[in-house]
């Protein structure tokens, strides 16, 4: 997921575009960003959870 937000943050419109064409490049960059980093929040929210429940099986198996 790192690799992929800086590839796409990092990524520019195509030489001799519109300004308007430009803007929106860039408000997509920033959305598509936005979208990769809740991702990789929810699922390192989801794994430190699933980490948390199977220790606390194995040490309280009951």
């Amino acid at each position: 997921m790192a690799g992929a937000h800086t590839w796409i943050s990092e990524s520019n419109p195509p030489d001799g575009s519109e300004p308007r064409f430009e803007h929106g490049w860039h408000a997509e960059v920033r959305d598509v960003t936005s979208y990769l980093l809740r991702i990789t929040d929810t699922t390192a929210t989801t794994g430190r959870g699933r980490t948390a429940s199977s220790a606390m099986l194995v040490t309280d198996p009951q």
